[in-house]
């Protein structure tokens, strides 16, 4: 039997080595160097050689029995991002969207206080199954909350805010029937950590290039 990933725990390889987001600790991690290659060997089908696992065995992050392979929760998948929508495109969009957006953000910012980001992340998946058929010009609608969200900044200013900023982004979206999905990505040297909205390849909240710089390892729904 191959060992398997414990559930709520997704990981990437990045910059070299495997980088884990730990939804129920709400903390990334990476492993030390002999475990990271032990690890991704076991990734690649070979035999797990469990003393050099033991960081991740130990914790219980590792489970089953001593085997080749890896057996782990797939996350769902959105194309790469290319292009911005509804960001520094001249949209204009209007005052109750701007305050909508206003207030959605400073819901976001309490739930993530009150809440752990599992419990979030669970509810994020309950709501996507109920959103129904997408709006006929979803492209357009979404749009134009991204617009709306690239205006709210000239209040809340665009750095340090990503996740609230996306957590509240994805909230409107799907009240509007739109399936756009929340990416968590990371970067190397020095490790970074960031949060986005994407519908298709196409990123509602935060800079492309910025984005284009993060190796997804959590996509929501």
């Amino acid at each position: 039997m191959a060992l398997r990933l414990r559930d709520n725990l997704a990981f990437c390889l990045c910059g070299g080595r495997a980088v884990f987001l730990d939804l129920e600790a709400d903390r990334y991690f990476c492993l030390p160097p002999v475990a990271d290659r032990a690890f991704r060997a076991l990734l690649a089908g070979g035999e797990a050689d469990v003393g050099a696992l033991a960081p991740l065995i130990g914790r219980g992050l590792l489970l089953g029995n001593e085997g080749p392979g890896l057996e782990y929760e797939q996350s769902a998948t959105v194309p790469a991002a290319s292009r911005a929508s509804g960001i520094d495109d001249g949209r204009r969009p209007s005052w109750r969207m701007i305050v909508e957006a206003l207030i959605a953000q400073h819901a976001a910012a309490g739930r993530l206080r009150r809440r752990r980001l599992l419990d979030l992340v669970a509810g994020i998946r309950a709501r996507a199954e109920r959103l129904g058929n997408p709006p006929a010009e979803v492209e357009r609608a979404a749009a134009n909350v991204a617009a709306a969200f690239a205006s709210s900044a000239l209040w809340l200013g665009r750095h340090d805010r990503c996740l609230p900023r996306s957590l509240a982004l994805l909230a409107m979206c799907h009240r509007r029937r739109i399936p756009a999905s929340l990416l968590f990505g990371v970067g190397a040297e020095p490790f970074a950590a960031h949060s986005w909205v994407q519908l298709g390849d196409a990123v509602l909240t935060g800079d492309l290039e910025q984005v284009q710089q993060f190796t997804p390892i959590l996509v929501v729904p």
